[in-house]
């Protein structure tokens, strides 16, 4: 692209696009002076003009990109705005609904680290405070520790399946700004949350789960309670791309809000929860071989040895999709 352009030359530039990469040529036409003399360009007869031309003058214009938004649960702003303004919560509702996956998305869209613990009533004390090594030196960190100490989310999963002691022993820090962890006094950094989820509301067991525990009225005081729902639009959104999956994400819900209704009599044992929608769309394509059918696929997915007569029940009621 340098070269010498003598007065009275006329150029023309032809830009082609090839592939990905431009190539320009070069139309000369020689005229003479007196007949070329536009009045925006100033030219000197006795010396020749070089134009330097370089390929960045030939990029294209990008079109913006329009930001494409993920689909997010119709909750999520509610938890959004408690994490932002470090407020403590409880989330609770069925299996399945997300809950602890949208603690770990808040937490990254707004820059805070995350960790997670998932109880028992035999957790001990130990995984929620750390321990010192048989040296009396040093200190085995846990991960509300590392929370507490350094900020961010702590997800503390089946709150309402822990025992009361490990319930006592979180009171305490909730309400207050330090904590004694067996390293010595630490103070909360301003970033901590906590956010603890269950299938209960905390005030015992119920048709579901009637094992789960009540949790204390100290505990109940500390926290903002939330009821995450299902969300349907977000479940089907998650099988739209597979053949069939809207249809199998439609049954699934059905079958779960005829399960919901106790006038239905159906209590317990139907899993028609989003995992359900996910895990059965994934069927769907095989149904047709010799060891895959409809049925089959909703027995593995959601009905998982529920007896023959409820199974019936709920298939009169609501009807197999046809693929």
């Amino acid at each position: 692209p340098n070269g010498m352009i003598l007065p009275g030359q006329e150029i023309t530039w032809n830009r082609k696009v090839a592939g990905s990469r431009y190539h320009v040529d070069c139309f000369v036409a020689w005229k003479g002076l007196d007949e070329y003399n536009p009045a925006s360009r100033t030219v000197t007869p006795s010396e020749p003009t070089t134009i330097d031309l370089e390929l960045e003058d030939f990029k294209p214009v990008k079109a913006p990109v329009a930001e494409v938004k993920p689909l997010r649960h119709f909750q999520y702003w509610i938890l959004a705005h408690y994490v932002a303004t470090r407020q403590h919560t409880y989330l609770w509702g069925s299996p399945g609904a997300g809950k602890s996956h949208v603690a770990r998305q808040i937490a990254g869209e707004l820059g805070l680290e995350f960790s997670f613990i998932s109880v028992n009533p035999q957790s001990p004390a130990s995984l929620l405070m750390g321990y010192m090594a048989h040296d009396g030196v040093t200190y085995h960190q846990s991960e509300l520790y590392k929370r507490w100490k350094d900020g961010g989310v702590f997800l503390f999963d089946e709150l309402d399946n822990c025992s009361s002691s490990l319930l006592t022993t979180l009171n305490g820090m909730l309400a207050s700004d330090v904590a004694n962890f067996p390293c010595g006094m630490v103070p909360k950094h301003p970033d901590f949350v906590f956010i603890g989820t269950g299938n209960t509301t905390g005030r015992g067991g119920d048709w579901q789960f009637p094992e789960r525990r009540k949790i204390d009225e100290a505990s109940l005081d500390r926290l903002v309670f939330i009821k995450w729902e299902y969300d349907t639009v977000l479940e089907t959104s998650f099988v739209a791309s597979i053949p069939n999956g809207p249809k199998w994400a439609k049954w699934v819900q059905t079958v779960r809000e005829y399960c919901a209704n106790k006038a239905n009599g159906i209590k317990g044992g139907v899993y028609a929860s989003p995992r359900a929608i996910i895990s059965g769309a994934k069927d769907l394509a095989m149904v047709g071989n010799q060891y895959f059918s409809i049925e089959g696929v909703a027995e593995r997915h959601v009905f998982k040895g529920l007896d023959k007569d409820t199974v019936a029940r709920i298939v009169a009621n609501c009807p197999l999709p046809r693929l």
